[in-house]
């Protein structure tokens, strides 16, 4: 072999070297770049609180239910027929207005009178407003006096005659009720109204 040959040879064999070198500084360049770790972002669980429980919950209590003893000839309130309004006045031994929505004890009450109240078309009056409208009449019609324990003494206007009678507690008539409820508490005030008989005494 030459000395031309072999040098042709050790040129091929370094242009393989530096291809191969350049080949793989090539391949190196071309490797991805590590990618950095994502950041966490934090999860916040919101709660959203009710304002009352800053003053502590409680529980709705029960609601109260209370019943109230009356004769049959009283009324919870007025009653109105047609034009006419029959107004129950309750009073105590010392001649005092009781409520009958208020009157929880019946051992207060001791006279009851009912009156009634409509408008006179015989009797007028001339109203502010210049009109023409019939007179309001109001009139006591009965009134019933207690006189023993379970004793009564009535008085009917309308016929001029009286009459004494006897109450039965235990014999209810007629009941009725009022519901109102504790705007604070939340829960009902149940008053249930129980009407007793009283007959006339034999």
């Amino acid at each position: 072999m030459t000395k031309a040959s072999l040098s042709v040879r050790k040129s091929l064999w370094v242009l393989l070297l530096l291809a191969v070198s350049v080949s793989a500084t090539a391949q190196k360049g071309k490797t991805k770049p590590k990618e950095k770790p994502k950041e966490k972002v934090p999860v916040f669980n919101y709660v959203i609180d009710d304002p009352m429980d800053v003053f502590g919950r409680q529980p709705v209590p029960a609601d109260i239910v209370q019943e109230v003893l009356l004769p049959e000839f009283c009324s919870r309130g007025d009653k109105p027929i047609k034009d006419t309004v029959l107004v129950y006045e309750c009073y105590n031994a010392a001649n005092s207005l009781l409520n009958p929505d208020t009157l929880y004890d019946y051992s207060l009450l001791r006279y009851v009178s009912v009156t009634q109240s409509y408008p006179d078309p015989v009797q007028i009056y001339k109203a502010a407003d210049g009109t023409i409208k019939p007179l309001p009449v109001q009139k006591i019609i009965y009134r019933y006096d207690k006189t023993g324990n379970d004793k009564w003494f009535s008085v009917n206007y309308i016929t001029n005659k009286s009459a004494q009678l006897r109450e039965y507690t235990s014999d209810i008539v007629r009941r009725d009720s009022i519901t109102v409820q504790d705007p604070i508490k939340g829960n009902y005030l149940i008053t249930v109204y129980k009407y007793f008989r009283v007959s006339p005494m034999q």
